[in-house]
């Protein structure tokens, strides 16, 4: 456990889960016991959750991302806190796995690790967080699962990547995408807290989970899907965390595609579309004699 200081509290790491006790709307949040932390979801096992071994069928976006980059190093770049321990590389991010964000209480910038599928506060349980790993930018100011997070609660998701799949012939060809001057993409998102009512009273779990908001693709993005995650430019990230932003239609002006982030699309091994597999492989670029092998 920690001590919360002004909302957020430094995380320690007991038995390879993150804990941290909660205080108001901090942004730490004690997990439960038996929780998922992030280096459970880097060797598969993702407890509680069952995993479609190719959940990629399913159509969404954004649905994969990979994280390379230490916390340290995250912090160092959006000159934030570093508040969870290093988890390592990780190249096969799926929904309900712990990930890395960036998150801003008043003065105060974290990098911390939350679930990833938001729960809202009224949910009665984490269920439904596995469907609500994406926010339609055009829907924020009205849905009733994501409107309080946008107002009051955002977040970016640093990815060193993420992916998308095209048909091609009978192939379901996984791409990968990534910034062209290897930086990490700053992805719009959103955080909520919700309060295990199983649990003691007096020493609430409150359980941080984040979505990834998308939007209409951008030009690059256009021949691979009809949705893109939002991608912050190095000029508009600051001003989605800025937590005395309240202006609607400020916030959602910062939500529209962009071609200011150049990006690079390559193709890579159809093995990202299990969910449960890992490692640096999973970002290389197909080669010529793998595309062959592949039937592409």
């Amino acid at each position: 456990a920690a001590v919360a200081d002004g909302g957020i509290a430094v995380l320690t790491c007991r038995q390879g889960r993150v804990g941290i006790r909660q205080q108001g709307q901090g942004i730490g949040a004690r997990q439960a016991p038996g929780a998922s932390g992030i280096r459970a979801a880097r060797s598969g096992r993702r407890r509680g959750v069952v995993h479609r071994h190719d959940d990629t069928r399913l159509g969404w976006m954004c649905g994969r991302f990979s994280q390379q980059r230490p916390a340290s190093e995250l912090a160092e770049l959006f000159a934030a806190e570093p508040l969870v321990d290093d988890p390592g590389a990780r190249f096969n991010v799926a929904p309900t796995d712990d990930a890395l964000v960036v998150v801003q209480r008043e003065d105060r910038r974290a990098i911390t690790a939350y679930r990833w599928g938001l729960v809202p506060h009224w949910a009665k349980d984490l269920k439904g967080g596995s469907r609500m790993f994406n926010a339609r930018a055009e829907t924020l100011t009205t849905s009733p699962a994501f409107r309080d997070a946008f107002r009051r609660r955002r977040c970016v998701v640093p990815v060193d990547s993420f992916y998308e799949w095209k048909r091609e012939g009978t192939i379901r060809q996984p791409y990968n995408v990534v910034r062209e001057d290897g930086r990490p993409l700053a992805l719009a998102g959103l955080w909520a807290g919700w309060r295990d009512p199983a649990s003691d009273p007096e020493s609430p779990i409150v359980r941080r989970t984040f979505t990834i908001v998308t939007t209409t693709p951008n030009d690059a993005l256009a021949s691979l899907h009809d949705r893109m995650p939002v991608i912050l430019s190095d000029e508009t990230w600051e001003r989605w965390l800025d937590p005395t932003i309240a202006d609607e239609g400020e916030l959602v002006a910062l939500l529209q595609p962009t071609d200011a982030v150049a990006l690079r699309i390559f193709a890579v091994n159809p093995y990202v579309n299990d969910a449960r597999r890992e490692g640096p492989e999973l970002v290389e670029p197909l080669t010529a004699a793998s595309e062959r092998s592949l039937g592409i």
